[in-house]
């Protein structure tokens, strides 16, 4: 099977239309990114003009048809900013929001900007999950490494936060 005709398999067996019986049947120009010569214009269009629920339905279906993880296959087909977007788009939220927490307490310094915007924007159920992927990626558990990364008033905001349901 060509890049194609595979890319238009896999895009036209997932329901993203308005209405849960429609069809998508465009885009068919995407090219397959299991190779080096990806489209990455089309990549980006597919991706970015989807919902991340339909984008985990369309790494569903890629791993069905290909028996590649679509996560890796773009990994290895791309570099640099793309590549950092695009993997962030394929996450699921609580995935990406872990990873994102971890890498801002990081390196030197703690990036606070990125703690205060993820911990503050998620509802309760999110702070959940987000929780439970920080801990089955990392080992630890996000309110243990908010303790050790922050002081004072905002240690105790990103706390209450948190909350240490998860201790």
């Amino acid at each position: 099977m060509d890049r194609h005709s595979l890319t238009h398999e896999i895009l036209s067996q997932l329901p993203l239309g308005g209405d849960p019986g429609s069809q998508l049947n465009i885009h068919t120009q995407f090219s397959c990114p299991i190779s080096t010569g990806a489209d990455h214009g089309a990549i980006l269009d597919v991706l970015t003009n989807r919902t991340n629920a339909q984008r985990q339905q369309i790494t569903k279906v890629f791993q069905a048809l290909t028996k590649q993880d679509l996560l890796k296959s773009m990994e290895a087909a791309l570099s640099g900013n793309l590549e950092r977007v695009i993997v962030g788009l394929l996450k699921p939220p609580a995935q990406y929001d872990a990873h994102e927490l971890r890498a801002a307490m990081q390196g030197p310094g703690t990036d606070d900007k990125v703690l205060t915007r993820i911990l503050i924007s998620r509802s309760e159920t999110d702070l959940l999950s987000i929780r439970s992927e920080f801990r089955k990626r990392h080992g630890k558990s996000l309110y243990s490494c908010l303790q050790v990364e922050t002081r004072g008033d905002y240690q105790a905001a990103l706390l209450a936060l948190c909350r240490a349901e998860d201790l």
